[in-house]
């Protein structure tokens, strides 16, 4: 009898803990769509704080390194002066190149539309195999092209505008981040100790644990998708300048731009890459330009996010493509470049917060065994020191 009663309470025990935990979920779910609405109210003030977030921990350190002879006004000046100058060195070195590709590309435009219409017209290669329909189809669509631009003149006529005050607000932005981030990195022990004076004592090692996971998978992060991003750029440069392909720097620009997102990069500049090899180079330059970025990518899944940004997020891969997918579906751009970290913020949570057991998960696969490599004159002999002793 009183083994049953203990049993009750035992199940009773588990049952309340359950429901803890449930409510404990859905009321981060909730605190967080309504912090999502009040930040999207505000999407000006948001993007500064991300902005600063981001940029803060791109400078934090060498700010901190400086600080150690300096004081910190002057470390982040010093910074900041050499941040200014680098960027300037490199927008002297490769904007006329880009510039200089893009008045090329005006250039070529008409005569790649013409190689295009022609390939894709009814009497081209590319339609020799095509089903009736479908030629009849693509003798229309010149006509449908020209219908739609004429309907749509005003829409693109507002989307110029639209384009023109996102680069003023953005101007804005790229004035307002650094002056926030500064004043953020000289208050970080003043933040730290705000944040850490709301928390109970005896709750305050679990807090600062806490604290540290977010600030390892944001550092992790950005400072490693940066450097990937930029890899990724300079490879397809090197790939497209190989083969002879024009734009080679500016595709590369554009490939490691889209980078910003995992796994974009390689992806987003094999499209006008390999469609420019084709239409200037033919298709056997093409098809070694595409196995090219297939590599390309590889390297950057494989070997550059591991290596570089490590496993610190701690997500999986399938984690991975759901918050860059939710994160597009919430906030566009914005969501994508800032959908991982969160993520990895909210496993952070999750895991602090909530219990789990890590012994459910599967183990890995251990590491094959080395065979030792057999010596070509035999055996090394051991030495001198590790030896055994003769027998007396």
């Amino acid at each position: 009898m009183r083994d049953s009663s203990e049993e009750i309470k035992l199940r009773n025990a588990r049952l309340l803990h359950a429901l803890a935990v449930t409510a404990l979920v859905l009321l981060l779910v909730a605190a967080f769509a309504v912090a999502l609405d009040f930040l999207s109210r505000i999407h000006t003030v948001t993007a500064i704080i991300i902005g600063a977030v981001f940029f803060s921990y791109l400078v934090a350190p060498a700010i901190r390194f400086v600080h150690r002879r300096v004081p910190m006004w002057a470390a982040v000046l010093i910074v900041y002066v050499f941040i200014a100058v680098v960027i300037v060195v490199l927008l002297w070195i490769f904007v006329p190149i880009v510039i200089a590709e893009l008045r090329q590309f005006t250039t070529d435009a008409p005569g790649l539309a013409n190689r295009i219409k022609d390939d894709l017209s009814i009497n081209g290669p590319l339609a020799a195999h095509l089903p009736d329909s479908v030629k009849a189809y693509l003798l229309t669509l010149p006509a449908q092209i020209s219908e739609a631009v004429t309907k749509n003149g005003l829409s693109i006529s507002s989307g110029a505008l639209t384009i023109l005050l996102s680069t003023a607000s953005g101007l804005v932005l790229f004035i307002l981040v650094p002056i926030t981030t500064a004043y953020a990195v000289m208050d970080a022990q003043w933040l730290k100790g705000a944040a850490i004076g709301f928390v109970p004592l005896d709750k305050r090692a679990k807090f600062e644990s806490f604290v540290s996971g977010i600030n390892t998978v944001l550092a992790s992060y950005i400072r490693g998708q940066l450097l990937v991003a930029a890899l990724v750029g300079g490879l397809v440069a090197i790939l497209l300048f190989i083969f002879h392909v024009r734009y080679a720097l500016a595709i590369g620009l554009f490939a490691g731009l889209f980078e910003l997102v995992p796994y974009a990069g390689a992806i987003a500049g094999a499209i006008p890459g390999v469609g420019v090899a084709l239409l200037t180079n033919g298709w056997e330059n093409a098809l070694f330009v595409a196995i090219g970025f297939i590599a390309i990518n590889q390297l950057s899944g494989h070997v550059f996010s591991p290596l570089i940004v490590g496993d610190q997020v701690g997500l999986r891969p399938i984690f991975v493509l759901l918050a860059l997918l939710t994160g597009g579906e919430l906030m566009g751009l914005r969501g994508l470049l800032i959908a991982v970290p969160v993520a990895g913020i909210i496993r952070v949570i999750i895991m602090t917060f909530v219990p789990f057991d890590s012994s459910a998960l599967p183990s890995p696969a251990p590491a094959p065994a080395k065979t030792p490599r057999r010596r070509l004159f035999g055996a090394r002999p051991a030495p001198a020191a590790q030896q055994a002793p003769p027998e007396s």
